[in-house]
């Protein structure tokens, strides 16, 4: 049974509250206000610091944070430097392991010239092979 509240109103002897002039019924509340917590004289709240001035408390001197770059500079200053450089990227004894290692699954006992390992440290095609093959070796594992 659907009723408006008026009527419930008359059957159950209910006051319903009218609503304020401007508002609709469904705004006006009917809750108490909520009483604050009363202050005691004389403490006032601690004030909060900031890290940067907390971090000057700790150190002698009173020197602030050291300097912090945003998100994603640094990394492209890096990006930056290693296109302008012309050394090379990996160590060459770690590359000469490892090119050994992935030669030993096709041929054992296979000896490189020095020449020609700085040649595939150096030539981007050569790394990007490397890459590759490090992807299908990965592969391979993955599916056994």
């Amino acid at each position: 049974m659907f009723c408006s509240k008026d009527t419930m109103a008359r059957n159950k002897q209910i006051q319903v509250p009218k609503p304020a002039v401007g508002k609709p019924s469904f705004m006006v509340a009917n809750i108490a206000p909520r009483k604050k917590p009363r202050k005691k004289p004389g403490k006032k709240p601690r004030k909060e610091l900031t890290m940067r001035q907390k971090y000057r408390a700790e150190r002698p001197g009173g020197v602030g944070l050291p300097h912090r770059f945003r998100p994603g500079t640094v990394a492209l200053m890096q990006i930056r430097r290693y296109q302008k450089s012309t050394g090379l990227l990996i160590r060459k004894a770690p590359f000469k392991r490892l090119v050994r290692e992935i030669t030993e699954v096709f041929k054992q006992d296979l000896k490189f010239q020095k020449s020609a390992m700085l040649a595939m440290q150096v030539v981007p095609v050569c790394i990007s092979c490397l890459l590759m093959s490090f992807e299908i070796l990965r592969m391979i594992y993955l599916a056994t």
